[in-house]
């Protein structure tokens, strides 16, 4: 138990650290066994989950439901608002142990990754543009650098030709310094006749296609900040229908979850634990079994009439519990009304093991104390097992029935397993 405890305890800091979750896990009575919160032993740091404290009965509602849900073996997340904060917790059973682990993280740093994408976008558009102006700024420069080289060559070689040729250079090259400040539409007029005519012309030619490119890539750039600004929008829209469909998805759950399971215990319904058992008979096949279990709380109507009615659900909702700690967990556990509980599993189970649930039902009924009260009940249980006394549903429920009353009549608090119609 120690190594077990000490590596779940390694996990819960590990996950705590990384992920920036807040962790715990509670035992089969809803009691914090370990907490990704050094000091949750001595305060009320994180959620509020101290150690060895029965969570199922904080004062914080969502909490103790969260906690019931997690002690029954149930998955999912839940919405919590602790301290006027709000939270996402997700929960989950730990196989083989009876144990069950939850991770609490809060809302506004869940929405974060789409903050992020946002900022990302819009880093990625301004450094697209400044690489787009470096590179237009580059193409620029070498292209007068060139001009203004030929410029000098032609200075260099004319020096001792006639000053008819120093006026039309001077021309070129105040031109070229108008075109280096980004004056793309300045025009040379140069009309010599010569080689000197002919580069003006060149000249010229070189900024008209040096503006053309400067405006397409100003057109691509503000296309792509367009495109950037609608594909922002669209990620919002996104979000946004998430959140709708997220919100109609857990509404739609949980009117299905409510309108299937009784409100004071948590178990199936009557419906749909007639619904599920007709499920688990229509797939025997290949030898396999399915044992009902048809339990009754002994004297029940006894412990209202003594400690009152609200101590009397107390009871049916701690022995509903103890049904589904007992029980596996695609096994079917629901309640009919009152103090009658129906149980089916299915697979190949042995006489020995169908023996050794019954039992352990009887004793967690005996033991059953609210409050530091004993409850004083016992439970009668008739059993039917399929292939052997039927394979559908009504006649199974009616041979364990049967056995139930058997019970019933020859003292209460055992089991029998029903005969054949």
């Amino acid at each position: 138990m120690e190594s077990t405890l000490e590596t779940l305890n390694n996990i819960i800091k590990d996950v705590s650290a990384r992920n920036a979750v807040f962790c715990f896990i509670v035992d089969d009575r809803g009691r914090v066994i370990l907490s990704s919160d050094e000091e949750a032993t001595t305060n009320h740091g994180g959620l509020g989950v101290d150690i060895g404290i029965d969570r199922r009965v904080s004062e914080n509602e969502s909490l103790a439901k969260t906690v019931q849900r997690m002690v029954i073996g149930e998955e999912g997340v839940s919405e919590l608002e602790i301290d006027g904060k709000e939270y996402y917790m997700a929960y989950a059973p730990i196989k083989h142990t009876g144990w069950s682990i939850g991770a609490a993280t809060m809302k506004n740093e869940a929405m974060m990754p789409i903050v992020m994408n946002d900022e990302s976008i819009h880093m990625i558009t301004e450094a697209n543009v400044h690489t787009l102006n470096s590179h237009i700024q580059s193409i620029i420069t070498m292209n007068i650098v060139v001009a203004v080289m030929a410029i000098l060559g032609m200075l260099a070689i004319g020096r001792g030709v006639s000053r008819h040729f120093v006026a039309p250079i001077k021309i070129l090259s105040d031109s070229a310094c108008e075109i280096s400040e980004g004056n793309l539409d300045k025009k040379i007029d140069i009309h010599t006749g010569d080689e000197i005519e002919h580069l003006a012309i060149c000249f010229n030619n070189m900024t008209s296609s040096l503006k053309k490119s400067m405006d397409n890539i100003k057109r691509m750039s503000e296309e792509r900040e367009r495109q950037n600004i609608a594909l922002r929008e669209k990620n919002a829209e996104l979000s946004r229908a998430l959140r709708d469909v997220d919100t109609l998805r857990a509404s739609k759950n949980a009117y299905r979850k409510e309108s299937e399971t009784d409100r004071l215990t948590g178990l199936c319904n009557k419906a749909a634990t007639e619904h599920i058992c007709t499920e688990i008979c229509g797939q025997l096949q290949d030898g396999r079994q399915a044992v009902l279990y048809a339990v009754d709380l002994d004297h029940f109507k006894n412990v209202n009439d003594a400690h009152g009615h609200q101590y009397g659900d107390k009871v049916l909702v701690e022995f509903a519990l103890q049904l589904k700690l007992i029980c596996r967990e695609n096994d079917c556990v629901g309640r009919f009304g009152g103090d009658e509980f129906v149980v089916m599993m299915a697979g190949t189970l042995t006489g020995e093991t169908i023996q050794r649930k019954a039992q352990a039902m009887l004793q967690a009924a005996s033991n059953l104390a609210i409050d530091g009260i004993p409850a004083g009940v016992t439970a009668s249980i008739g059993v039917a097992v399929a292939p052997i006394h039927g394979v559908d549903y009504p006649t199974l429920f009616k041979v364990a029935d049967k056995a139930l009353y058997y019970v019933k009549e020859h003292g209460r608090n055992d089991f029998h397993i029903g005969h054949a119609l």
